[in-house]
């Protein structure tokens, strides 16, 4: 017999019963962002050799994590409308995110370039941004498909888990550029 699917209502239950399914989410999450920390450890060579590529963390990680939250809150409302077929929505994400990384990383590289006057550290930033932004979109689209798919309301478990794990992957992707690119 398939597991009873629990959706939390702000509205009307009880803050106790909010917190018990929301709170193990958060703790998981809190848990996998200590990997940050050891990914940007790891790279601590790079960023000795050039410390501007530290300037690009927060924007790195930002832009990806909005992405992947857009693309999961809308693939949840639309599950909520029974308008989500996933193989249409994973090609459509596809596209959308080669687009969007396109149109980011070419206007981060161009200011880059401008700003910094390195060729390198704007290819880098740029590059990453597109990676980023296209992982950003399956990622999330995939695990909010997964948690529908187990009975798990995906709009509990998507941005906790997947913002974490889209972060650990984004400061992968951006760090191996750079060290390819920069060193």
């Amino acid at each position: 017999m398939p597991r009873k699917r629990i959706y939390a209502n702000d509205a009307t239950e009880s803050v106790g019963l909010l917190l018990k399914i929301r709170l193990p989410w958060l703790i998981f999450g809190l848990l996998l962002s200590l990997g940050m920390a050891a990914v940007v450890s790891h790279y601590e060579a790079i960023l000795s050799f050039d410390a501007r590529i530290a300037f690009f963390i927060p924007l790195i990680v930002y832009v990806s994590d909005a992405v992947g939250t857009q693309t999961a809150t809308i693939y949840i409302r639309n599950l909520g409308k029974k308008q989500a077929r996933f193989r249409t929505y994973i090609a459509k994400e596809l596209l959308l995110g080669l687009s969007i990384g396109i149109i980011f990383g070419l206007i981060i590289g161009v200011v880059t370039k401008f700003w910094l006057g390195s060729d390198t550290v704007a290819l880098a930033v740029g590059l990453s941004l597109v990676a980023s932004i296209i992982s950003a979109s399956v990622m999330s689209l995939t695990f909010a498909a997964t948690l529908n798919r187990l009975r798990i309301d995906p709009a509990i478990g998507v941005d906790p888990i997947v913002t974490v794990i889209q972060d650990v992957i984004s400061l992968l992707i951006y760090f191996t550029v750079a060290s390819l690119i920069i060193s």
